[in-house]
């Protein structure tokens, strides 16, 4: 999880929705949040190029969808 690019690094979180446990990446920011999901066969680092950027104007997050990345099936 990286941009070795720009040295931005977002803080990595987990929620827990029922029997489901989510990992999503929080890239902080101003002003209202963006939720980027990613297609199949990806993660929530699909976006690790282009967060830096968007959070100047939108506080960026982007989660591991079911059973991609490292959330649960």
């Amino acid at each position: 999880m990286l941009n070795s690019l720009n040295g931005s690094e977002p803080s990595e979180c987990w929620a827990d929705i029922g029997d489901l446990r989510v990992r999503y990446l929080d890239w902080g920011g101003q002003g209202k949040p963006a939720v980027l999901l990613h297609g199949l066969a990806s993660s929530a680092n699909w976006y690790d190029l282009v967060s830096p950027h968007l959070r100047n104007h939108y506080r960026i997050i982007s989660p591991d969808q079911r059973g991609h990345g490292q959330t649960t099936q």
